[in-house]
């Protein structure tokens, strides 16, 4: 299997700083990574932070995935597209772990994962998320059901806390 994690973030708006400690976090564990967003092309957050997203949402192939995380803007419009639901429903089916960042635990609360689930959130995306049916945490990362969630502060310990998921729930190696 793939070790390449999934950043998944909207066309604009997304939290800049997050993104910056995910993708450092990710490259000083000498990961691959891709960024995908609704639509391929230039990404631009908070604070200018710019971004080219190599996939669209429908691109993303779990099969060649390790982990996708999911960081949505203030607005939350991964939360409202479709395509976000069918990516979340297709990395469960195949075995693969899923993170949040900030608003992306709204996001992904709303494709129903989350539902009954405890969620890392600050006072903002709570709301949000407990509508969904999640239970939020004043936490900085909850790690629930498999899914790990942060909020914005939080953004890079979500990386080593996937990597310990799927350490947890690898197959062993074969016999030599």
């Amino acid at each position: 299997m793939d070790e390449t994690i999934a950043i998944v973030l909207p066309l604009r708006d997304f939290p800049g700083e997050p993104l910056v400690a995910l993708t450092r976090a990710i490259e000083e564990r000498g990961l691959p990574s891709v960024v995908a967003a609704p639509e391929r092309g230039r990404c631009v957050g908070v604070g200018g932070v710019r971004v080219m997203a190599r996939l669209a949402l429908d691109e993303l192939r779990p099969d060649r995935l390790a982990a996708a995380i999911v960081l949505d803007g203030p607005d939350e419009p991964l939360a409202r597209d479709p395509r976000l639901a069918r990516l979340v429903l297709e990395m469960v089916r195949a075995g693969r772990t899923l993170g949040a960042v900030g608003h992306g635990v709204a996001a992904l609360a709303s494709t129903g994962l989350l539902r009954g689930r405890s969620v890392a959130a600050d006072e903002e995306v709570a709301d949000r998320a407990r509508r969904d049916g999640a239970v939020p945490l004043l936490e900085p990362v909850v790690v629930s059901g498999g899914v790990v969630t942060a909020t914005e502060a939080a953004a890079a310990r979500v990386v080593d806390e996937l990597l310990e998921l799927r350490r947890a729930v690898a197959p062993p190696p074969p016999p030599t």
